[in-house]
């Protein structure tokens, strides 16, 4: 067995064959280390240009100080330019 500290603490060991409690305290370290949310999203292939709107999505949940109107108008594509003298 390894000596350091992350394959130590990402150890389980089985007592009495109890299987089932092993893989529920591993999963719940593995999900306390957020390793699991990192794999999930990878399990298939996603394009780059996927990956980047999905960032970018994942991303702007935060600048919105709870408006929710104010996110309604910055999510539409077709709206009329106010720059433009008509």
């Amino acid at each position: 067995m390894a000596k350091h500290l992350k394959f130590i603490a990402r150890t389980v060991m089985v007592r009495e064959r109890n299987m089932e409690g092993a893989y529920r305290t591993l999963s719940r370290i593995l999900t306390m280390d957020r390793l699991i949310e990192g794999t999930k999203p990878r399990q298939y292939y996603e394009k780059p240009c996927c990956r980047r709107q999905g960032k970018a999505t994942k991303g702007a949940g935060g600048s919105t100080h709870g408006n929710g109107s104010q996110d309604q108008l910055l999510m539409r594509k077709n709206w009329a330019d106010r720059c433009r003298v008509a």
